[in-house]
């Protein structure tokens, strides 16, 4: 069989780039109808592009001790049936030029650069233009401070889903044009590295990437806005900076070029810390305080602690929580005796270690925990809310909380609302418990429970099934509702036991308190307030609806 190798002097010298037999040995001693072209020794561009556009290359390796050329420009252009390249053990150390060293490798699906040496490297435009099967680039070991250009360097990578470019130093970058272009699958991009205050081109940046939704950077950013009058966002449909600026077709240029929210201003992009956008009270069932926090790449584990619970989130598990805009919504719950006890949220990294955590104004928090209580969220509404609706809710809420917290502990608070209701408000609550006895719990949320002495184990209500409970202390037997939103307090239920039928709904527990324990004023002061936080909490969920 005719064997394939440059030769001096009847014996192999230099670099062997040759095509392997099914095997994929990784020999100079190969045959030529292979799919894997083998680097070796000291290559050179014209020797590898004599295998361009060979639809029999399907691989590409290198040896050990393989070595690229000063420049490495347009080394791979048009191996377009390529799909795998490992340069793994390739020596780039002296490399000044990668400009568009991989453009056109259309069919090219992975590539193993993690020990490329581009600390000498000055050009890498084009370095990955069209490489339209490629979905994923590991380029976090890249050196670039010594880059001056990058136009088009990920240019019409449609297929593109993430780059890591969170190493990138382009602080002699000064042409960045058309450097995503047409990556149309690219949903977010790290570019917090990124310091643009010597780029002098960046026309189409961002162009035509139709799924790219945020885009992270630092206050290293600085665009240099004088030297640059252009289109960067252009068919960016679905961007949406971090404080929740939507893209906008009149606004495609470099006036959004910067973080959403810093100096007031609105932006297309996320800040790249860590950082807490606000806070809201949770109401959907119980009552909590909720953080809205913008995570960074390193952040891998959410931690709160609210009275007595510490709770961790693994951020690869808390989806349920993430919004439109790309933050997450993290709720702390704490019953309504604990609305003056205030919990906090920290962020850790992968190892463990504390991360930084930013204001939403993006100063930077002391000891990098954030720190809120229902009550002061209370005060806050108070002062700055300007729906009356709100303001009416938050009041009742406050009521409500100080009444719990005179029934429970004893203390003597000024519960305001309580005063508006008489037990006459509860006639309308009625209930037909059918021989069984009600309670209510008031923990973070409310709950029913409805005491059974029967030989059922299941009831059903609204088409749900609920399971008997047993008290441990006493034996008692109960079906419990758990989590009824304040907004559904007044809402009534059929629940069938056996062949028993009731109905009541949450405020009927204040009927039986009016009628049975008129003797007992914090009680009383209690189910008022509770009356009166359901009657705001509706008007609120109203005034959504409308």
């Amino acid at each position: 069989m005719k064997k394939w190798m440059k030769t001096a002097a009847a014996a192999f010298i230099g670099a062997a780039i040759c095509t392997a037999a099914g095997s994929l040995s990784a020999s100079a001693d190969v045959t030529p109808d292979g799919d894997t072209l083998i680097l070796s020794g000291n290559v050179t561009v014209d020797e590898v592009q004599a295998y361009a556009n060979k639809e029999a290359v399907k691989k590409v390796v290198c040896e050990p001790g393989t070595v690229f050329p000063k420049n490495s420009s347009w080394f791979f252009q048009h191996f377009d049936s390529v799909e795998s390249i490992d340069l793994s053990n390739a020596d780039t150390s002296q490399v000044t030029n990668m400009s568009d060293m991989f453009n056109g490798c259309y069919a090219l699906k992975s590539v193993n650069i993690s020990s490329f040496n581009t600390s000498n490297v000055t050009d890498m435009q084009g370095m990955f233009t069209a490489c339209k099967s490629l979905k994923r680039l590991d380029l976090s070991s890249f050196r670039t401070e010594n880059v001056n250009n990058m136009n088009n360097m990920f240019s019409n990578c449609t297929a593109l889903e993430s780059v890591d470019l969170s190493s990138f130093n382009i602080s002699k970058v000064e042409n960045t044009s058309y450097m995503f272009n047409t990556c149309d699958d690219l949903v977010e991009l790290d570019l917090s590295g990124f310091d643009m205050s010597s780029v002098q081109d960046a026309q189409d940046m961002f162009h035509s990437c139709y799924e790219l939704q945020s885009i992270y950077v630092s206050d290293k950013w600085n665009l240099n806005a004088d030297a640059i009058d252009t289109v960067m966002f252009k068919y960016c449909r679905k961007l949406v900076g971090g404080n929740g600026t939507a893209y906008d077709e009149n606004h495609t240029d470099k006036e959004y070029a910067r973080i959403d929210g810093k100096d007031g201003k609105p932006g297309y992009f996320t800040y790249s810390e860590n950082y807490v956008k606000g806070a809201s009270l949770s109401l959907d069932g119980k009552i909590g305080v909720n953080f809205h926090v913008s995570l960074n790449s390193k952040a891998f584990t959410v931690v709160v602690n609210g009275p007595g619970t510490t709770i961790e989130y693994p951020v690869s598990q808390i989806g349920m929580y993430k919004q439109d805009d790309g933050s997450y919504k993290i709720p702390v719950y704490v019953n309504a005796t604990q609305a003056g006890e205030a919990v906090t949220l920290k962020i850790l990294d992968e190892d463990g270690e504390q991360l930084d955590l930013y204001k939403s104004n993006f100063e930077k928090l002391d000891n990098g925990t954030v720190s809120y209580s229902v009550n002061e969220y209370i005060a806050d509404s108070a002062q700055y809310a300007d729906d009356e609706n709100v303001k009416a809710l938050v009041k009742a809420l406050d009521s409500y909380c100080k009444a719990a917290t005179n029934y429970f502990t004893g203390s003597d608070l000024a519960v305001e609302t309580a005063g508006s209701v008489s037990a006459d408000d509860f006639d309308l609550f009625v209930p037909d418990l059918a021989g069984t006895k009600m309670a209510l719990v008031l923990d973070a949320g409310t709950a029913i429970r409805i005491f059974y002495d029967g030989t059922e184990t299941t009831a059903q209500l609204e088409g749900r099934s609920f399971p008997l409970y047993i008290q441990e202390k006493n034996g008692s037997k109960y079906f419990e509702i758990e989590n009824i939103a304040a907004h559904e307090l007044d809402h009534f239920c059929g629940m069938k036991i056996g062949t028993k039928t009731l109905a009541f709904c949450p405020l009927s527990y204040g009927y039986l308190a009016h009628d049975m324990a008129a003797d007992k004023p914090e009680l009383i002061n209690l189910v008022n307030a509770l009356y009166a936080y359901s009657e705001a909490a509706w008007a609120y969920q109203q005034s959504l609806a409308d």
